[in-house]
């Protein structure tokens, strides 16, 4: 059986169409975040040594939530994470060697209260 031009192009057009149903039904699959590398090394780090986040909150004199922020790789602050290294250092009997993001460094901010000098009212 031969099939017409017309029958002919109408499949090509149904077969292109599924093709690219297909395609748009893939991209709308759901995907799983990647794990964040840093929160790994974290979380192997307090496992290999048998600590818990209130241990390392404790030993480094920082608040619970601190570590939790270090835990989900959020910026703390360098004084923080300095206190956070020495902390599982205590702890662990070894440095910890891991990435601690830290919040970006402030410009000029006086502790004052009073504006800069370049912005002083005259």
């Amino acid at each position: 059986m031969r099939q017409s031009r017309k029958q002919k192009r109408q499949n090509s057009k149904d077969v292109r169409k599924r093709a690219e149903e297909r395609q748009a039904q893939k991209s709308e699959e759901q995907t799983q975040p990647l794990p964040n590398i840093a929160r790994l090394t974290f979380e192997g780090f307090l496992n290999r040594y048998q600590l818990t986040m209130l241990d390392v909150a404790q030993a480094a004199e920082v608040r619970l939530l601190t570590i939790w922020r270090v835990m989900r790789d959020l910026p703390i602050s360098e004084q923080q994470a300095q206190q956070v290294y020495a902390g599982l250092s205590r702890l662990a009997g070894v440095p910890y060697r891991g990435r601690i993001r830290l919040h970006p460094a402030k410009r000029d901010c006086p502790t004052s209260g009073e504006p800069p000098p370049d912005q002083a009212q005259g």
